[in-house]
């Protein structure tokens, strides 16, 4: 049961990054905010960044405002903005506190107490914590 679990979690962890990465630049789709990265440290903001022909991209810098071209060889990545991702984040928090609730549930653990301890509403808590903060 435990192994499955973890499998489980495992699986969950390593799914959401890669489900971010689907779309790729189409040529002539406007983008309206990206950034372009040219080494892991330089990179700028754009807005209204066009590809064209796999080749060559325009863009407006947003700190200028100007309108520039480079070529896809000038460049190392391209991450393009889409949505806010809140939901997905959420319901992502709320899984994995729901699940690490459900397997602290499922262990025996002996607390340090003269059996005054209410282990319900401990879980209670936990469980509503969790699902608040994811």
């Amino acid at each position: 049961m435990m192994k499955r679990s973890y499998l489980i979690g495992i699986v969950l962890f390593i799914s959401i990054p890669v489900l971010g990465q689907q779309e790729i630049l189409r040529n002539g789709k406007e983008y309206s905010r990206a950034k372009i990265y040219f080494s892991p440290t330089k990179s700028i903001k754009v807005r209204k960044m066009t590809l064209h022909d796999d080749s060559y991209i325009t863009y407006y810098e947003r700190a200028t405002n100007n309108l520039e071209r480079i070529s896809i060889m000038d460049m190392k990545v391209v991450s393009v903005k889409k949505g806010t991702h809140v939901l997905g984040y959420s319901i992502g928090g709320a899984v994995v506190g729901l699940g690490l609730s459900y397997l602290s549930s499922q262990t025996q653990i002996q607390f340090p107490v003269n059996g005054d301890f209410n282990q319900t509403r401990y879980m209670i808590g936990f469980i509503a914590g969790t699902t608040i903060l994811g």
